[in-house]
């Protein structure tokens, strides 16, 4: 008798998982989670904002996290508790300190069902400073980007990235009207990223009350001019076009993603990408990279 209710009980649990894996979608992170293949990231949160109970992403081809990625996967936290979804992580790297810290988090939200406090969402190491806040800018996080990588960016370069983030977090807090957002500085592959991600209000949502563009990536375009801005009786501010000249510059990389727009430059290959985004992006994410070694 106790061997048949074995048997039973492995046939149901064999039943479940098999029931639990046809209804839960699966996703596995690409080797280098950064500020590209931005098509699957953006996937992941929209199938959060359907509100399923489970989701299960994959860390089998995982190896680097670098800041802007850490960023990203803050966003995917933020979406996954604002919508009640449980987030299953498999395959962890035990070795992976990134891993480890994403999982820690993970774990936690799972347990309270509510909105990580912001300070726990923090996570600085040798090579990168990730930061999070609310309703205000981080004075903070320039003083740390200043004590940890002064040395290898120079005192003219570090100022500008300080006075780009500064303006840049300035946008998410009083145009996207973001509660929440996430800030990144660090060095990954012989190059300085840094970066602002908020999930508020998008560009093109808020540009289309004054202008008239044809597209969100053409929105994106034209956030980057000069004294274009999102207020309606004045002209406006700088951030991105700081952004932009800052980058160009330094013939480095620059990336911003908002509602459906999404466009990508490559000063030093001059290369420019403008395309549509398969999955819509509530908010803007600006991402930016410049080489270490100037070329």
């Amino acid at each position: 008798m106790t061997h048949i209710k074995t048997i039973k009980a492995k046939i149901m649990h064999i039943w479940y998982t098999l029931r639990m894996n046809i209804h839960t979608q699966t996703y596995i992170l690409p080797v280098e989670l950064s500020d590209s293949r931005m098509d699957l990231i953006l996937e992941i949160i929209n199938t959060i904002s359907k509100n399923p109970p489970k989701l299960v992403i994959s860390f089998q081809k995982n190896i680097t996290i670098s800041p802007a990625g850490y960023a990203v996967f803050m966003c995917i936290l933020d979406s996954a508790t604002e919508h009640n979804v449980t987030l299953i992580f498999k395959n962890l790297d035990k070795k992976n300190h990134t891993h480890q810290k994403i999982n820690q988090l993970n774990t936690q939200q799972s347990s309270t069902k509510g909105f990580l406090n912001i300070a726990e969402m923090n996570y600085v190491t040798s090579t990168q400073i990730n930061w999070a806040k609310i309703s205000s800018i981080a004075p903070e996080m320039i003083s740390k980007i200043e004590e940890k990588f002064l040395s290898p960016l120079g005192e003219n370069r570090l100022w500008n990235i300080q006075l780009v983030l500064n303006e840049l977090m300035q946008n998410a807090v009083d145009h996207s009207t973001s509660e929440r957002y996430f800030i990144y500085a660090g060095i990954s592959n012989n190059n300085f990223e840094f970066g602002v991600l908020d999930r508020g209000v998008s560009i093109p949502s808020k540009l289309e009350a004054k202008y008239s563009e044809d597209s969100d990536q053409a929105y994106l375009e034209k956030s980057l001019q000069n004294k274009i801005g999102t207020r309606r009786n004045r002209v406006g501010g700088l951030g991105l076009f700081y952004l932009f000249e800052n980058i160009k510059e330094e013939k480095g990389k620059l990336v911003i993603i908002s509602r459906h727009g999404q466009l990508r430059r490559h000063f030093g290959a001059r290369k420019i990408i403008s395309t549509k985004t398969k999955y819509p992006l509530r908010g803007c994410w600006c991402f930016a990279k410049i080489p270490l070694v100037k070329k």
